[in-house]
């Protein structure tokens, strides 16, 4: 081969990148250089990119690559002149399959590699039953979890998603679909930290990550028919019936699911019908397109119990509320989606949703303040509402040379159109500090609110590559966000209607976001580092018709960019993050106009609101033992907070002499969060038992701003989380135990001060267990202990579940009998810390039942022609 360049001196470089048949990156090429008696060796990137670098220069070299299931490359190439800089053509490497072949026998592929963003886990390298689920398998791969509820986690986050082959696979439910999916049809399983198909195509890291579950299959198994249909029938009213069919051709994916159900007992009811229809396939090499219809209908009731205590300069106030809800719900959902992408070249991808639902909502509450303030309150309200919602998300990106820039733009428009009525009746009973009642009111309103959101956000990202590893990239955003308010109040003392000005509303107010950013990105073998600058302004304009008062601000920020990733082996990754980021005030926020809704808490809005920015750091940490087979993980994050949004908690004096409280809004500086977590999972081997060992945690410590009759104040907060997990799997028993420890302490400087410590133990064990092959048992007990959960009636439930199942016609027919919370102690117990106070809340639900039902399952996979 002859090669032209132009002469230069000092150091020289030259730079490939190795391609397959299909133009796709190959990386972990062995590759050597030879200049004479010297010989140079890398490997490429996961980009296929290679650089070698030399101080003398050079007239002629050769070239040799290798990698397992391709055939080698070999050259000569010659230089006429020399350059600094020496780029070659593309070097394609085609597929040797005899060399594949007898990698398969010779080479074992090992557990767990750590990628930049993937943890990818060889299924080989663990047992796996003929009947497993991936369910089943993903409970005994290190460093992901399954909770009770079915959810799959990793490094503590929760992964929603669920792709196979890089492709999205029907509803991408991963709790839904790793029920359903043998574990034998696939080779590899893989955790990513996934940018979207938009970073994908750019090649970059660009907004914000989310982990998903992507699953390889084996060859000639990505394709199937599988699903379900399922009959139950309980004591009283519980019935349930269920179908979902799903058809999986490559790319063909064709889907259909129908749920009815219907349960209830003293504490409450539960009625939810939904049906789904699902189609997405290539309709050309290049054109992919999918359509999804869902309709969802729901009723509901529930009882609640919630204990409050709030701080301010003059004491404390402490509210009981003992509520019950009634909900009806009724959506339909529609979305329209296509892509299309040629050679790598060309991107473009459309995506339509559309959107309604209607609701009508019932809520009764008695509600007893004592304290600062003695107040009886009983009340009862109904609402409804309308909800119509719009979505048009249109993408198109460009390569405009073979080795030139990249240029992206995308596009978003949302319409959001809610229309709300609602009847509130109140029963106000005051009392002054001694007891003596001296106000017996009656307060009903009628509320129509009307709000009109239209939001467009226009991105255009430019990359421009400076060599194989690094390029230069140019982001422009404009978000802009139109609200439109109006409220009409009236007001029903007796049996007189007064409409009520002073409640009486029309808003209008706008947010717009333009941000300019520039990049330098440098990908290496082992390491990749994005850094540059940021800026950003905010806009914000709000104005009532009919008045001269008409709000305009602008707020400008600057902050850098810097991401470090650094992968010393395919067994070890670090990463180092900044980013900087606005919130914009809500409506509620910015609105002046009293909001009555809760008659005790009178919020009004301040529309001289500005845009807060929050400025966050963040570590991260992985570890792969090859030999142990244990792995680590551990992050570690700091955030500060500018022109928070923070409320202003008012005790005011009424025309009766009794204290009120009312709620205003403004802007402080002061709060900030630190966040550390860990978790830390190993094999333990004893005798016939391999052990899952799983330890992992969290601590928060963080300074919360908050306001109290005009004086800035602070909460101060430390939230720590403990779990120890076991799980013993042998070839008939499953067994998992474990300790889970969490305590929160938070403590306001307000007044005379407030401090509440909330701790809480949970020991769970659940076994389950195989006999004959077509019966197993499964128990699940978990016993909680709990403290400093105030007034709500706190106890430390044992809740015990108990499932048998019988299957027949090869695993097809299932026969199961299911109890759930035994005992009948369930409930839900919560504290959470809003602005001035801390509130314990108890949840009352249908959580005891007993349940037989009757399924049929078709699972048929790689048979498909």
């Amino acid at each position: 081969m002859l090669l032209n360049s132009a002469y230069a001196q000092n150091t020289y470089r030259i730079e490939g990148v190795i391609i397959d048949s299909k133009a796709s990156p190959i990386s972990d090429a062995n590759i050597a250089l030879i200049i004479g008696s010297d010989t140079l060796k890398t490997r490429s990137d996961e980009k296929g990119g290679f650089i070698f670098k030399r101080t003398n220069s050079y007239s002629s070299f050769q070239l040799k690559i290798s990698h397992v299931g391709f055939v080698g490359f070999n050259a000569v190439f010659l230089i006429e002149n020399h350059t600094q800089l020496l780029s070659l053509e593309p070097i394609k490497l085609n597929a040797d399959e005899k060399q594949l072949a007898e990698v398969v026998i010779k080479e074992k592929a090992p557990p767990v590699v750590l990628k930049r963003d993937t943890i990818e886990y060889n299924i080989s390298s663990f047992e796996v039953n003929d009947d497993d689920l991936m369910e089943d398998l993903l409970k005994k791969l290190p460093g992901l979890e399954i909770d009770r509820n079915g959810y799959l986690s990793s490094g503590g986050k929760v992964i929603y998603k669920l792709c196979v082959n890089g492709e999205d696979f029907f509803s991408g439910n991963t709790r839904e679909l790793i029920k359903q999916l043998p574990a034998g049809i696939f080779s590899k399983v893989q955790i990513i930290n996934d940018f979207g198909d938009d970073g994908a195509f750019l090649g970059i890291k660009k907004g914000p990550s989310y982990k998903l579950l992507n699953l390889v299959t084996q060859p000639g198994k990505n394709n199937g028919i599988f699903g379900n249909i399922t009959a139950s029938r309980g004591p009283g009213k519980q019935v349930a019936t269920n179908a979902i069919g799903n058809y999986w051709k490559e790319s063909k994916q064709i889907s259909s699911s129908i749920n009815l159900r219907t349960a209830s007992n003293v504490l409450g009811s539960n009625n939810s019908n939904q049906a789904s229809l699902n189609y997405s396939d290539h309709i050309s090499k290049y054109l992919k397109i999918g359509a999804f219809y869902n309709l969802n209908v729901s009723k509901s009731s529930a009882q609640n119990s919630t204990f409050s205590e709030t701080i301010n300069s003059l004491g404390t106030i402490k509210n009981d509320i003992n509520s019950t809800s009634f909900a009806e719900n009724n959506t339909h959902s529609f979305n329209l989606n296509s892509k299309y992408q040629r050679d790598k070249k060309t991107y473009i991808k459309l995506n339509l949703s559309l959107s309604k639902s209607n609701s009508n909502d019932n809520f009764t509450s008695n509600s007893l303040q004592t304290g600062l303030i003695n107040q009886k309150l009983v009340s009862s309200s109904y609402s409804k509402s309308e909800n119509p919602m719009q979505n048009i998300d249109a993408t198109i990106g460009r390569k405009l040379s073979k080795r030139g820039p990249l240029i992206m733009i995308n596009f978003q428009y949302k319409s959001n159109n809610n229309n709300n009525a609602e009847q509130v009746n109140r029963n106000i009973k005051e009392y002054d500090t001694v007891d003596s009642l001296k106000n017996d009111s009656i307060f009903n309103t009628l509320t129509n609110r009307f709000l009109k959101v239209n939001a467009t956000d226009l991105t255009v990202s430019f990359v421009q590559p400076l060599t194989s590893r690094s390029s230069l990239d140019l982001d422009y955003e404009v978000s802009t966000n139109k609200q439109k308010t109006i409220q009409l109040t009236d007001v029903y003392p007796s049996l007189l209607r007064l409409g009520l000005d002073s409640l009486n509303q029309h808003l209008e107010n706008t947010t717009q976001t333009q941000k300019i950013s520039i990049n330098y990105r440098f990908t290496g073998q082992k390491f990749s580092l994005t850094q540059g600058i940021s800026g950003q302004k905010n806009s914000l304009s709000t104005f009532s018709p009919g008045s001269e008062n008409k709000i305009k601000q602008a707020i400008y920020n600057f902050s850098p960019v810097f991401t470090l990733s650094y992968n010393p082996s395919t067994s070890t990754t670090w990463e180092a993050n900044y980013s900087g980021n606005s919130q914009a005030p809500s409506i509620e926020e910015l609105n002046p106009v009293p909001d009555i809704r809760d008659i005790q808490n009178i919020t009004i809005g301040n529309p001289n609101l500005k845009t807060s920015f929050n400025n966050r750091l963040e570590f991260n940490f992985q570890h792969w033992g090859n030999h142990s087979r244990r792995i680590i993980n551990a992050a570690l994050s700091a955030s500060v907070i500018q022109n928070k949004i923070v409320s202003n908690s008012l005790i005011i004096t009424d025309s009766l002499n009794l204290l009120r409280r009312e709620t205003h809004f403004l802007n402080a500086s002061g709060e900030y969060q630190l966040n550390a977590s860990y978790g830390y999972s190993m094999p333990i081997k004893i005798s016939a038992a391999a052990l899952k060992t799983s330890f992992y945690g969290n601590a928060n410590f963080a300074r919360q701003v908050v306001y109290a009759d005009n004086n800035k104040a602070f909460n101060f907060s430390r939230n720590f989380s403990q779990t120890i997990k076991i799980t013993n799997t042998l070839k008939h028993t499953d067994t998992e135990a474990s300790v889970n420890y969490t305590a929160s302490f938070n403590h306001y400087i307000i007044g005379e001060g407030l401090t509440t410590t909330v701790t809480r133990w949970v020991f769970a064990l659940n076994e389950n267990v195989t006999f004959f092959k077509n019966v197993t048992l499964n128990l699940a007990a978990s016993k909680s202990l709990i403290h400093g959960y105030t007034n709500i009636g706190a106890n430390n439930p044992f809740i015990v579940d108990a499932t048998a199942s019988c299957f027949f016609l090869k695993q097809k027919l299932m026969l199961r009998l299911q109890a759930s919370d035994i005992l009948n102690q369930g409930n839900k117990i919560s504290q959470s810390i809003i602005d001035n106070s801390i509130v314990n809340n108890k949840t009352s639900y249908l959580s005891q039942f007993v349940l037989l039902s009757l399924t049929y399952r078709i699972s048929k996979f790689g048979h498909l022609k």
